[in-house]
């Protein structure tokens, strides 16, 4: 009997051995705490990588991709509603503001257009109502509705000391192309025929709406 109670009580103490520790109650107090949000830097590194504003700009000439230019407009629209409510939010939005000023003047004085139409409209969402870049949006659709001229033949009338041109006119923002017959001294969708150069090379062309003059030289000319 006896042997029977001291098994009993060594099995029960051995089976209290095994049950191990209670595990502890983690308290909500020892739990890490968030991390901090975003500082306003740090979110306008991210808006200023998203609107590709430290890409480099490509060459004179080149117009930007209707998809793009879409996705563009509508991540600053987007940023604008979501962060213009904070005092950190309006900070980020004026480091955006400040870049994409600069990329309106670096694309106008490298004569990117279309560029320049889609910052600008940018920096409107960004700056409602302001009217900062109205002269460099004024000359960029300008330019864009300038007729891009390909010189099909040049005849000089003795007779009338006149020179007639024949001419390709393609008009960029729609994108049409037509034929038309162009004298000396007229003026034509927007642009004046100002002279022929040397022998019949080219021409000098006064786009009107600027009052820009430029050359455009025949195909054996250019060769």
């Amino acid at each position: 009997m006896y042997k029977k109670l001291l098994y009993t009580i060594l099995l029960g103490i051995f089976i209290i051995g095994c049950g191990g520790e209670p595990e502890e109650e983690v308290k909500e107090d020892d739990a890490p705490p968030p991390p901090p949000p975003p500082t306003p830097e740090q979110v306008a590194v991210k808006i200023v990588d998203d609107l590709q504003l430290n890409a480099p700009n490509p060459p004179i000439g080149t117009k930007i991709d209707p998809g793009v230019a879409g996705n563009m407009l509508g991540i600053a629209t987007t940023q604008k509603v979501q962060l213009s409510a904070t005092e950190d939010g309006q900070r980020a939005l004026a480091i955006v503001s400040l870049k994409v000023d600069s990329k309106v003047r670096q694309t106008y004085n490298n004569e990117l257009w279309s560029f320049v139409l889609v910052y600008s409209d940018i920096h409107g969402i960004l700056n409602p109502g302001s009217n900062k870049f109205n002269a460099e949006r004024i000359r960029s659709i300008a330019e864009l509705k300038r007729p891009i001229v390909v010189i099909k033949g040049i005849l000089h009338d003795a007779a009338t000391n006149r020179t007639t041109a024949q001419l390709q006119l393609t008009f960029p923002l729609g994108g049409r192309t037509i034929i038309e017959s162009m004298k000396q001294g007229d003026v034509l969708h927007g642009l004046r025929f100002v002279d022929v150069i040397g022998s019949s090379q080219g021409i000098v062309f006064e786009y009107v709406e600027t009052g820009e003059s430029f050359d455009v030289l025949t195909k054996a000319a250019s060769r």
